[in-house]
């Protein structure tokens, strides 16, 4: 699985509880939302990451190299990436 960067925010909606539940309120018809703020700080953090943008040209020799049977797999260097990302 790949995280492309933080998530943006979003509104949030309180939750009601389920009608069934004993002692439950009825829920309302429309749920007031309440809104997040960021410093300017943090969205401009947000903002200089941007979407991740595939490599399409290296997408290609990839595709090509395991189609033609020559891609290799190095062991070392994925346990390698493995460590670094894990600290």
């Amino acid at each position: 699985m790949k995280v492309h960067g933080p998530a943006r925010p979003v509104p949030v909606e309180k939750t009601h509880r389920s009608a069934h539940v004993r002692g439950a309120a009825p829920a309302r018809t429309a749920a007031p939302q309440e809104r997040v703020t960021l410093s300017p700080v943090a969205q401009s953090l947000m903002d200089a990451q941007g979407p991740e943008v595939p490599d399409q040209d290296r997408i290609s020799r990839l595709r090509e190299a395991i189609q033609s049977g020559t891609f290799e797999i190095d062991p070392l260097k994925i346990a390698r990436r493995m460590l670094v990302e894990e600290v």
